[in-house]
Parts: structure tokens; C-alpha cells; sequence
């Protein structure tokens, strides 16, 4: 499993990624054989002061010969944002393996 990170309007945080890693150390029990490629891109969302989310989260999974998996969450700080995205991932993972 390899995880690649982009932060925008963010700096880096070794907390986050520490987060993300213990978090999609879960995800790769689906595919213990296959290389898989997590792309997470988190974002701080400057214009949106007094709305719901101001942080974004989007997760693109690929699964080699099966294809991508793509979701997005929002939060008001970026672990409730990367934790939104995180439970979408596992809903459609989970109906993807019943399929």
C-alpha cells in the first residue's frame, strides 16, 4: 500500500498523516495481495468562515484490475473531515467485496 498526501491550504502535519496511516492499515485487509495506491488530498477552505465545513477530505483508492474508488467528506476540523471520507470508503468497500 503505498499513500500519497496533498495538502492545500494546509501545512504538512505528522499528527495527520500518523492519522491516515493507522486509518488505512484497515483498508488494506480487503487486498492483501494486490499494491494498492491511496491518493488523499485534504484542504482547508478559506472562503467558507461560518459554513458547516471548512475542511475537505477526498480519497481516491486504486485497486489494480478492479479499478478506482473516489470519496469526500467535509468537517469542521481535518479529522472529522478525513473521518467523513474514511466511513464512505468502508461502505463502499464493503459493498464492493459482497459484489
Amino acid at each position: 500500500m503505498k499513500i500519497i498526501y496533498f495538502f492545500k491550504n494546509l501545512k504538512p502535519i505528522d499528527a495527520v498523516r500518523q492519522f491516515l496511516k493507522q486509518k488505512f492499515f484497515k483498508i488494506n485487509k480487503y487486498f492483501p495481495k494486490e499494491e494498492t495506491l491511496i491518493e488523499v488530498e485534504l484542504a482547508k477552505n478559506k472562503e467558507a468562515k461560518y459554513k458547516k465545513g471548512l475542511y475537505k477530505s477526498k480519497i481516491i483508492l486504486a485497486i489494480p484490475k478492479k479499478g478506482l474508488i473516489i470519496v469526500s467528506g467535509v468537517g469542521k476540523n481535518i479529522f472529522q473531515a478525513i473521518e467523513s471520507s474514511y466511513q464512505k470508503l468502508k461502505r463502499k468497500l464493503s459493498w464492493k467485496t459482497k459484489t
